[in-house]
Order: C-alpha cells, then structure tokens, then sequence
C-alpha cells in the first residue's frame, strides 16, 4: 500500500526526501524478508526513486543509505550483471522476475546522478559499487594512497580554423594516465589559471546515456565531472573511472601541470608534442599497470580500450603513426589544419554501441565487446590493427563529423569518400578498391559498377537530376554511384583538384564570402564552377552523367567560357568508355543486378528488401522489366549529352 500512495504522492508532484526514506525502508525490509512486496509495489518502488532522485542531492544520509542497500542486495544475489539473473544483460522493458533487478539499478543510478556531487564526497569514501566488477572494471585501491603523481596536460581549444566542425562548441577531453578506483577518493591540484574558468575533471571515460537502449548491459551514465573551482579538489565515482581534463571552448591554459594522489595508474600511451611515451616505457612499465582502461591519444587522435587488450600489446608507437597518417589524410580531403583545437578522431569500446545505429560523436561509440570474455592481452581488433583496417563506417561518421559541403542530396553520401582517400593515397590501395570498399561492395562495386548503376535508371534514360528526394527511390544515399563522379575527378585529373577545392572551402569561409549557409546543400551551379576551376576543365559534362544538372543553364555557360574552361578530352573518353558499359539487354542488366545484390533473383527476405523502390527489391523487379528498349533509351540518354558538350567530336 506504501508504494501505491507514493505513486500517488509522484503524481501530485509532492514527493519529497521523507517519503525518499520511506521508499529505501521498504526497499530495505524487503530485502531483509521483514515485509516482502509483491512484483506490483516494486514497479512502484522503482517509479518513485527514478521521480525522487533528486532528494539524494541534498542528504548525506540517505545517500548512505543507498548504498547500504545496494551492498545488502549485492551480498544476497552477487551484484547486477554479474549474477546469474542479470549477466549478459536484461531487458529494459519486460520486467517480470526481475522486478527487484531494476529497482536496484534505478538506485544505484540515482546515486551517480544526484548523490556524488562535490559536498558528497567525504560520505563516498570506501563505498564502491560493486558491479564495477563488470564495467568499467575493477582495480585495487593504491597501494599508498598518499603518493604523489604529476602530469603534463594540454589545457588550450583555441578557435578552429576553419568552417565550423560538429564538436566545436563542446570541451576537449585530455589524458592524464590515472585511474580513480572505485569507492576511494582521490585529490588533484591544478593550476591556479585553470580555477573558475569552466574547467571540469572528469572520472569515467564513457560519456554517452544508453537510457534508450531496449537492453540494460551497463549502468546508463557512469561519467561525473567535478568543476575546478579551486586549486585542490576532490573526485569519486563508485565505479571508479579514467581521469581528464575538460577543457572549455576557446580556453588557453597552456600545456600545465596536474598533480594528484590516492589515483590508480593506467596503462598510457602519450605521442603528443609535449608528451611522448617511449616504446620501452610502453613495453617494461605502462602496459603493465593495473586500471581496466588503456589510455592513447595523440595531438590527432585518442581512443580508450581495455586493458586486457593491450597487456602484450608491442607495437603502439607504429599503432598511433598509423591513426596519425590517417588522420592527417583526412584533414587533407577536407581542408583543414592537420593539428586542430581538437582531435580529428576520438572513439573507445563500450558494452554496447551507442545507438540503433552507427553515429558520429565525441567520443565515437559504435563499437562493443564482452568485460567477461577471457581476453590474451593482444586483441586482434582493428582498434590495435590501425584505422586502414576499419570498415568504411568509421569513415562515413568522421565524414558527419567534419561538415564537408556537399551537393543536395549527398549528406549520406559523400561522407564516405575520405575512406577513398585515405587508403588510396595513404595505405596504396587502387583508386576503385578503395571506391568499393567505401561502401557495403566488398571489392564489386568498381566506379565503372557505380556508373552502370547510374545508367540503368529511369532518371538516366529521361535526361532528369537524380533522385534526391530522401524517400524511398533516392538514388543518392547510401550509394556508390551517390559520390561516383568525385572518384571520376580523382580519376581522371588526381587529387589535387578536390584538395584544393576543399581549401578553398574554408579559405571561403575565412573571409566570410562564398561558403555556403547550408553545407549540405552548396548551390549546384557554384559548385560545379568551382570543381571546374580546380580541374582546368569544363566538367559539367561529368557531373550530367552522374544526375547532377545546372539550376541555370545559361548563367552556368558563361561562367564557364568566362573562366575559359573548356571540353575535357578526359571527359569525352569516359563517357564513351562508359557507353560501351551500359546494359543494352535484359542479360546484361542481369549481370549487373547479380553483381548488385547476388541475391536478387530470389524475393526479398525483408521488408526492406521486399520494397520495390530500391536495392535489392528495385532489381528483383526490375530483372523481368529491363528489356532493350531501356538500353535504347539510356543510349540516347548519353548520346545527347555528348552531343551538347562535344559537337563534332568523334
């Protein structure tokens, strides 16, 4: 009845900290089989703590009686995730037998999210949470907690160069080695010039809420910062957690010193220009410390792994050569600095990915592993590989990430050309595997497969833009032949047309002229001038071929005579070349579609290979439908636009 009248109380908006108590006595008693409550009044219990957190702010004892709770459940069950109940996680959802699992973990939340601030912590000392034993990990407390510990870090985010980046407003994370071990309380000193300025220490390296998630694997948001507000401070976290710095837009605090103790050290990997960690300190000391997380980071790239990856790990100095190349091939495709305010990439491993999908972000979080699975100290990942071993969605979200401008229509496109670049002009693979590669294509689909699957559609063979619509028949989007002619450019003229487009971008936006309001949709004839110039051709042919036509065929024209660009003999020779390609029969469009999608003779298993608008479905249809007739069409379809830009050519 308690927990019916505290839903009540929720409702009415009046739950305040006694009635918090009383929750947490019958929790209490209920765990202590004084008054078991039904499966119903527990859901209750856990309504009211997730409504009531806040009344942990404010109290010190109930905050010490959270955890008194929690250790009462976790001795009577083994803590969440590591019992037989919970292990490997449990729904968010579908509740029944687990009724008590979730009001536990709802508690143990509310304590992270209200109970561990600044005024708190003198009540945290010796409380871990033990389900720290599955995530993050655990570690010993120091051995001699009065050991004092220094660090140099970097507490400068000037300004970007540039157009605006998507984490330019956020702090910059910063490295320092250390590890706060769950249930201790470790002491920083910092730099006067850091106090009041919007710095944060931070203890827990993963920062993402996995509350939407439909399964429960860790505890939601296990990060706490603690502002600096004066030179020495205090930092907790029941779960323990890596140590950084935050570092406020625009601040200029200069490479400094940061001392600590009572910290745990963890395994760090350090090449930046203030910092670098020599391999035999790497292979004789830091590899071998015991906090469960594995710091690396770069003045270019960062990333967090853990320990049991790294332990016989030996290579990291040709590890983070390797993520530096790769992310200074990245600053080159996009025009900008190769050192940036922050670091092109940051990503880490977590216990899930952080969305339904693979997102961008600072940190990326798209990948994920078991804390329980016995692990040999070398991890083959390609993590520890190098980032020329990644899949193309690392690529395609760092695309996201850096705002390139862009044509309608390609925002899910063309972010997918920096894996082209990087790992045709830096890790020597051939232009059209690398292309392919770009995308899901294996080694199939080539620029000349990209372009047959421009050729046989219906937009084509009427002489119309591609589809850009964003539904269902866009023929942009997640498509190679979506940023084919970008590969045709590099093709058939080299890179330096498209670096010296992507920096003149930035140099258009320094002087506040010429960059676009919106980067994803850079007006088409301006776009294509520009390409042109950077080529020293008329390349309006080319982008025709590939769907993308003038607004303003006219002004475009005299744009175009005025720069004195005129027909490309590369050009030309493509497109010829490519209408030897196109499909002129039913057989021929067969071997393509096969080539497409190898399953498309057989009805889709899906509903999203079922729907007759693309991919797979469009081709399963299509495969009794294209016939000569459309290859007539698409014919013509070139012919006519050779015809227009090469007169009398033969």
């Amino acid at each position: 009845m308690k927990s019916l009248l505290i839903l009540l109380l929720l409702s009415l908006g009046t739950l305040h900290a006694a009635t918090f108590e009383d929750l947490l006595g019958q929790l209490s008693d209920h765990l202590d089989e004084k008054n078991e409550l039904t499966s119903e009044e527990l859901t209750g219990l856990e309504s009211g703590i997730i409504e009531g957190a806040s009344a942990l702010s404010g109290d010190h004892e109930l905050v010490t009686r959270a955890f008194e709770i929690v250790s009462k459940y976790d001795e009577a069950n083994d803590p969440l995730f590591l019992n037989e109940k919970t292990k490997g996680g449990f729904s968010r959802t579908e509740k029944y037998g687990l009724e008590l699992e979730h009001v536990i973990f709802q508690l143990q939340q509310a304590v992270l999210d209200h109970g561990c601030h600044p005024g708190h912590l003198k009540e945290l000392d010796s409380k871990p949470f033990l389900c720290s034993g599955f995530f993050p990990g655990d570690v010993a407390p120091p051995g001699d907690p009065r050991k004092v510990y220094r660090v140099k870090v970097n507490a400068s985010q000037l300004p970007p160069d540039g157009a605006p980046l998507t984490t330019d407003d956020g702090a910059a994370r910063r490295c320092t080695g250390w590890y706060v071990a769950p249930g201790t309380i470790a002491e920083l000193k910092v730099p006067a010039n850091l106090v009041g300025k919007g710095y944060l220490v931070r203890v827990g390296a993963h920062t993402w809420d996995l509350s939407k998630k439909p399964v429960i694997k860790r505890l939601d948001r296990i990060s706490l910062t603690y502002p600096i507000e004066e030179e020495r401070i205090l930092i907790a976290n029941p779960l323990g957690g890596g140590v950084y710095l935050e570092v406020p837009a625009r601040a200029d605090g200069g490479i400094c010193e940061i001392y600590a103790r009572n910290i745990v050290e963890a395994p760090f990997y350090s090449a930046t220009s203030f910092h670098q960690t020599t391999l035999d300190e790497w292979i004789k000391t830091e590899r071998r410390k015991t906090a469960p997380w594995a710091d690396f980071e770069s003045d270019k790239f960062m990333m967090q792994v853990p320990t049991s990856w790294i332990s016989q790990f030996k290579t990291p100095d040709t590890l983070t050569a390797d993520y530096d190349k790769c992310m200074d091939l990245i600053s080159e495709i996009t025009g900008r600095p190769k050192v940036r305010s922050k670091v092109v990439l940051y990503h880490q491993i977590d216990v899930i990915m952080r969305g339904g999908a693979f997102f961008p972000g600072y940190p990326q979080s798209n990948y994920n592993w078991d804390p329980l699975k016995e692990e040999n100290g070398n991890k083959d990942h390609w993590f520890l590989k190098g980032p020329q071993f990644a899949r193309y969605e690392l690529f395609h979200e760092m695309g996201h990430m850096e705002r390139i401008t862009k044509f309608k229509g390609e925002t899910e496109a063309l972010v997918n050309f920096l894996y082209v670049y990087v790992h045709n002009r830096g890790f020597g693979v051939d232009l059209d595997t690398a292309f392919s590669r770009s995308r899901d294509g294996g080694d199939r689909i080539t620029i000349e497969e990209a372009a047959i699957d421009r050729m046989i559609t219906e937009s084509f063979r009427q002489g119309q833009p591609r589809n850009t619509t964003n539904k269902p028949g866009d023929e942009v989007k997640y498509q190679h032949r979506g940023y084919g002619h970008y590969a045709d450019i590099a093709k058939l003229f080299g890179w330096e047309p498209l670096l010296n487009f992507a920096a003149e971008d930035h140099e258009n936006f320094r002087k506040g002229e010429g960059y676009p309001s919106d980067p994803n949709n850079d007006p088409t004839d301006n776009r294509i001038l520009r390409f042109s110039i950077a080529a020293g051709a008329d390349l309006r042919p080319l982008f025709q071929f590939w769907g993308i036509y003038p607004d303003d065929k006219s002004a475009l024209a005299r744009a175009i005579e005025k720069n004195n660009l005129k027909p490309s003999p590369e050009v030309y020779e493509r497109l010829k070349h490519y209408r030897t390609l196109l499909p002129k029969n039913r057989n021929e469009f067969k071997k393509h579609a096969l080539l497409m999608y190898p399953r498309c003779e057989s009805p889709g298993r899906s509903l999203m290979e079922r729907n007759k608008m693309f991919g797979h479905g469009w081709f399963h249809e299509w495969l009794d439908i294209y016939d000569d007739s459309h290859g007539e069409a698409g014919l013509a379809a070139l012919d006519k636009i050779i015809a227009n830009y090469f007169p009398g050519a033969k």
